[in-house]
């Protein structure tokens, strides 16, 4: 009797062998890339802190009445409601949950009639 085809058996054999190879393939692929998204969303977070706070300065006058330089506080922006925070009013460190940004100062710095901003760590 002549065949035409593979058995089930075979197939299910087959099947199995490419099922762990390309487990192992990815396994040692995925141990080889290192994604730090935690870092990414850190410098992210903290260019969005310099953003909003040099739009607040441009539009607050009483921070350069006597210099060109003032600081503030990732809390003190809080407090005046121009960043985002958790319900407790912290704003989280996404490298780790536990941490907050509150504490963390900013150089504001006024030439002419542009305001930079700098996070200071």
């Amino acid at each position: 009797m002549k065949r035409n085809g593979y058995t089930v058996i075979e197939l299910v054999v087959v099947l199995a062998v490419f099922s762990v190879g390309y487990f192992a393939a990815t396994w040692i692929i995925s141990g080889k890339v290192n994604v730090n998204f935690e870092e990414q969303l850190y410098e992210e977070k903290i260019s969005a802190i310099e953003k909003q706070a040099s739009i607040y300065a441009m539009t607050d006058e009483s921070l350069f009445e006597e210099e060109k330089v003032a600081y503030l506080t990732v809390g003190d922006l809080v407090e005046k409601s121009v960043i985002i925070s958790n319900e407790n009013g912290k704003v989280i460190d996404p490298r780790n949950e536990e941490d907050n940004l509150n504490d963390i100062k900013i150089k504001l710095t006024k030439n002419n009639d542009k305001v930079t901003a700098v996070v200071l760590n």
